[in-house]
């Protein structure tokens, strides 16, 4: 899955979740602590959440981080890069 593909993917799935339980911008803001302006960029696919972003986001919507996860597409396998190898 490309970057802007993960970007919309992860932006519908937070709007689904949102939108399943009743919640609004404003409600994640108090939730997270996370500016209005940041949330609206997550949501809107136009941001991807840091780690610490994103376990704020879950604890506000009351779900996981692995529940996130399991939501989400599958991604495709890392690919070996050559210059790592030993």
């Amino acid at each position: 899955m490309k970057d802007d593909d993960f970007l919309r993917s992860l932006a519908a799935t937070l709007r689904a979740v949102a939108e399943g339980k009743g919640l609004k911008v404003a409600d994640l803001v108090r939730a997270t602590g996370l500016p209005h302006n940041t949330i609206s960029h997550y949501l809107a696919g136009r941001r991807e959440p840091s780690l610490s972003a994103a376990r704020l986001l879950c604890r506000g919507l009351g779900i996981s981080l692995s529940k996130l996860d399991k939501l989400l597409p599958p991604a495709e396998p890392l690919k070996e890069n050559s210059d790592d190898a030993d």
